[in-house]
């Protein structure tokens, strides 16, 4: 038996009751610590352009970590250093790998020892970068649906030839093995090079409903039905679009384009080639859809990116990521032309932007550049909710107009419509604003 004294009296214990006393103690003694990371720079909100020096800390400065890396979540991480002989960690992080806007910066780490092994932090940034315009092509076929050839030979035609920027093979889904889907992907991923030529895969889903491509998609096997797709696509997290719909009322294709709220996350793009198309997109928009036009040739021949209508747009970097976010937040415009440069705002806000602020007036600015001399700016037609009620009139390669408007109280969108001498027609995605 053993003595031990509580509050100045003495009390016999034995050896067991010694040991249920102290194996809670033990316990707390042998429990992992958890750790954390912590941004040190860049702080929250901070704006940031081009490459930057991002620093955490780690907590308790005691943690060992193997492994910490930091990026822009899907476009990327590059491994962090430890400062030597301190709890800093450090990286070089090129911001051009995402769009300008809010963007959040993650950073992921894994330590032995401790009782999260692996932990995470992030900061939200504003990154704002200058841009450069691209463009390319995202509708075209092979051998392995409808067209002619492999998907090696279309990539390699539409960087080379066609002197494409950005390009995504689409063939039908419907007539697509496995294994062509598995080339199709391949063939995308090695010829894409970051800065000359972003490439990525795609399909065509095609049914007398209408036809939809889905960009970068997870798989091959869709559902058979509008309805199905519709639903499926927001798990997805592909962006889709709406392909040749005619004027948006005819019995085949899209039939009506009537509003779906759950596909409207998805559902960023329609072809707008021509005075028809304009129709089916002033209906779908009028319908309720947020699209963007995009321009592309549907190609079934050996001759992709050469077919006249191209899709163009800014990017702060030229890489698939950026092309594909690009799409998805409808920074893009239809053009006829291969290289005649538009960039419209509304309120300083890019094409596709929808403004969730409310406004009490809207400042139109629109950029036109074409770098072939005589390929001049003959009108620009500007829509505010599916009508025309502006139609300036110049003569020039570059242009730059400015106009300011107080609408009426409610939800509004904008968009521009560029003719040029030559007859070629290029038409941005709309800008959408709640007016107070």
């Amino acid at each position: 038996m053993h003595c031990t004294r509580v509050r100045g009296i003495a009390v016999a214990v034995s050896m067991a009751a010694i040991a249920l006393l102290l194996a809670p103690m033990a316990v707390a003694q042998d429990e992992k610590p958890t750790w954390s990371i912590e941004f040190v720079r860049p702080a929250i909100d901070e704006v940031v352009t081009g490459e930057i020096t991002a620093s955490v800390k780690v907590y308790p400065p005691s943690v060992d970590p193997t492994h910490l890396s930091i990026g822009f979540g899907d476009a990327g991480h590059v491994p962090m250093a430890r400062v030597p002989g301190t709890h800093y960690w450090r990286a070089t992080v090129d911001t051009t790998r995402v769009l300008n806007g809010p963007a959040a910066l993650h950073v992921y780490g894994m330590a032995p020892g401790v009782a999260n092994r692996r932990t995470a932090t992030l900061v939200d940034v504003r990154v704002d970068n200058p841009l450069e315009c691209y463009f390319g092509n995202i509708h075209s076929h092979t051998y392995y649906s409808d067209g002619c050839m492999l998907p090696s030979d279309a990539y390699a035609y539409a960087r080379d030839v066609a002197g494409m920027d950005f390009f995504c093979l689409t063939d039908h889904l419907e007539m697509v093995s496995e294994a062509e889907w598995r080339d199709i992907r391949e063939t995308a991923w090695r010829m894409n090079e970051d800065g000359k030529f972003a490439a990525f895969p795609g399909l065509e889903w095609t049914k007398r409903t209408g036809h939809a491509n889905l960009l970068d998609p997870p798989g091959r096997i869709w559902p058979p039905d509008m309805e199905s797709l519709f639903e499926a696509l927001p798990d997805a997290d592909v962006v889709a679009m709406f392909n040749h719909p005619g004027d948006g009322t005819g019995d085949w294709g899209w039939k009506g384009l009537p509003y779906h709220e759950g596909a409207d996350e998805n559902m960023h793009l329609m072809e707008v080639r021509s005075d028809q198309e304009l129709q089916a997109y002033i209906l779908a928009l009028n319908n309720g859809w947020h699209i963007a036009a995009a321009g592309t040739d549907d190609t079934h021949s050996p001759d992709w990116g050469t077919r006249g209508a191209w899709t163009g747009m800014w990017l702060p970097a030229l890489t698939s990521d950026n092309v594909i976010s690009a799409l998805g937040r409808r920074h893009c415009y239809s053009t006829n032309d291969r290289n005649c440069r538009v960039l419209f705002r509304v309120n300083g806000e890019m094409m596709g932007t929808v403004i969730d602020d409310p406004v009490r007036q809207v400042v139109l600015e629109i950029d036109i550049d074409d770098p072939d001399p005589g390929d001049k700016t003959s009108k620009i037609e500007i829509y505010q909710d599916g009508e025309m009620i502006d139609m300036p009139v110049f003569g020039q390669e570059k242009v730059r107009h400015t106009m300011t408007l107080r609408p009426e109280k409610g939800e509004h969108y904008f968009f521009v419509r560029v003719g040029q001498e030559d007859a070629n027609v290029l038409t941005t995605a709309p800008v959408w604003v709640t007016v107070e």
